[in-house]
């Protein structure tokens, strides 16, 4: 590209840009309040949740080919299961964490019983459930460069 051609391109662009942010500036800027409306749970929600997960544990390395009748036959010893979610990505893959939530809270403390216990070849993980309460993060964010 010639010297004359990229100053062309160049001052081309600063006026762009120039016009842009004028009109950024005149502009006021509206919010819309469904985008910023927080949506909190009431206190009878939360205990609801911290009842559920209570008991409810939390599997961590499962085999990504694993069926739910097989979560369900590994745990079936320490109690009624009421259901049991694999995590998967919008492809439908398993991603190698699970919940089982159990009808009764001393279910899923004896289901502590199998960490580390070898399911289809997978050395699982068996943690309780955390309660996830909302705007709380574990972890900050950050953001890949």
């Amino acid at each position: 590209m010639a010297n004359r051609e990229q100053d062309e391109l160049l001052t081309y662009l600063n006026e762009w840009n120039m016009n842009t942010r004028k009109i950024q500036a005149s502009t006021p800027h509206k919010v819309k309040s469904q985008s910023c409306k927080v949506v909190s749970k009431s206190e009878n929600e939360i205990s609801e949740q911290r009842k559920t997960d209570a008991r409810s544990i939390f599997l961590r390395n499962i085999p990504v080919d694993i069926s739910i009748n097989l979560l369900e036959d590994h745990f079936k010893l320490y109690g009624t299961i009421n259901r049991v979610t694999i995590f998967t990505n919008r492809k439908t893959f398993n991603l190698g964490y699970a919940y089982i939530e159990f009808e009764e809270d001393c279910s899923a403390d004896q289901a502590l019983d199998l960490n580390n216990s070898e399911l289809c070849g997978h050395k699982i993980e068996v943690t309780k459930k955390r309660t996830n309460l909302p705007g709380i993060r574990r972890k900050p964010y950050k953001k890949n460069s």
